[in-house]
């Protein structure tokens, strides 16, 4: 059969997610996972492959426009409790039938735009469809509301508004079912049903880089619905992109500054090659012997940068990393301090709390700057015994 281009065409994409249109600087990859388990005859060998799980991995690198909306989509792991999950529940803790308020058990971190599915261990409120996606409307600390569409949800307002007139009976709990869209320029929509981001992209701060690298996300079962449902996991259809928020001038490519302290001179570090900044999220699996993995739960997140500072000297170095002198011992604390990174407008502003400097290298050499790369790790800080922020992505000075 003589070779063909008619299957062959190759068609860029968008992705959408959380009330936010990304473009990618490569390609938006998607990997069905299904981790198949043979069946094996001690005297025939393999003779099945079965599932094992299911769900969509979505990897991409956004092109770098740098804006509020975008970073509280990227990064929605500054602050976190160890065990919840990468789906939030949100317990509710009470419903206004006249005012159609739900009001939370606990403040939320989810922004406007966010999809959930409202449960219940009796009945759900009047006005509640269940396994019907709806989507939030913060309006507080712990007080939300609920919208037919994303558009609709982040306008606020009344249009789309979800009117609960009954307050249901039982346990209720919000849990996030939030879409992602990857919409082709020919036309074609595929639409993962309930997603969330299990690697935040990376920083390349640096005045001839774009900021970001790859984000991923992963797709799970849509809530309450199972394998065999229509619709589970994925749909596909057709939309006309009429987008166009496109603008370069979004992404930033500036010089940086660092900040480690409020000591001279590492409270004005000058990196030669800009600042590599990695997000490492530690997981752990939810599973359900019917569905496989369900979500994953949060058991780390820490942040790690990467500098060569050229304003150093070797003393200054063996100063800071307080290997010896007061309060030098085996099992002490290594010395820590808030790392800024900023622009000269601090717009791009990053920083890293509770940081530690992990290593002081240096050299004596004719052939290079004698202050090596420093690595720098944060742990987590309190304040009157609350844990506060790993890190702080942001367009302004927090």
């Amino acid at each position: 059969m003589p070779s063909s281009l008619l299957r062959r065409a190759r068609v860029p994409a968008l992705l959408h997610y959380r009330g936010v249109t990304f473009y990618t600087e490569d390609a938006i990859v998607v990997e069905p996972q299904i981790n198949p388990f043979d069946i094996k005859s001690d005297q025939f060998g393999p003779t099945d492959s079965r599932f094992n799980g299911r769900m969509l991995k979505v990897s991409c690198q956004p092109q770098g426009a740098w804006s509020a909306a975008a970073l509280a989509v990227l990064y929605p792991w500054q602050q976190y409790t160890v065990g919840e999950f990468n789906t939030p529940r949100m317990p509710v803790a009470s419903i206004n039938t006249g005012t159609s308020v739900i009001t939370l058990a606990n403040s939320t971190r989810q922004i406007n735009g966010t999809g959930c599915v409202v449960l219940s261990t009796g009945t759900l409120p009047t006005g509640i469809t269940a396994n019907l996606v709806y989507y939030l409307n913060i309006t507080g600390g712990t007080a939300v509301k609920l919208y037919d569409t994303e558009a609709h949800a982040i306008a606020g307002g009344g249009p789309g508004l979800i009117a609960i007139t009954g307050a249901g009976t039982g346990n209720i709990v919000l849990v996030q079912n939030t879409p992602l869209l990857i919409n082709y320029f020919d036309g074609t929509l595929l639409t993962i049903l309930n997603v969330a981001i299990t690697k935040m992209p990376s920083l390349n701060l640096t005045a001839v880089k774009t900021p970001f690298g790859q984000v991923e996300f992963e797709g799970y079962t849509s809530s309450g619905l199972n394998w065999s449902d229509d619709d589970s996991l994925f749909t596909s259809g057709v939309q006309a992109i009429t987008d166009t928020s496109y603008d370069p001038s979004q992404i930033p490519t500036v010089p940086y500054t660092a900040a480690f302290g409020d000591l001279a001179p590492f409270n004005d570090l000058d990196p030669r090659d800009g600042v590599q900044i990695d997000f490492n999220m530690e997981l752990k699996d939810v599973m359900s012997d019917r569905d496989g993995i369900i979500c994953r739960s949060i058991g780390s997140v820490t942040a790690m940068a990467k500098l060569l500072p050229q304003n150093l000297t070797f003393l200054d170095l063996l100063g800071e990393i307080g290997i010896q002198g007061t309060g030098a011992a085996r099992g002490a604390s290594l010395p820590a301090a808030e790392l800024d990174i900023y622009s000269d407008t601090s717009n791009p502003y990053i920083a890293l709390y509770g940081a530690t400097l992990q290593n002081a290298p240096f050299q004596a050499t004719s052939q290079d700057d004698p202050i090596k790369v420093l690595n720098f790790k944060t742990k987590r800080t309190f304040a009157a015994g609350v844990p506060q922020p790993v890190f702080f992505v942001g367009t302004a000075a927090p």
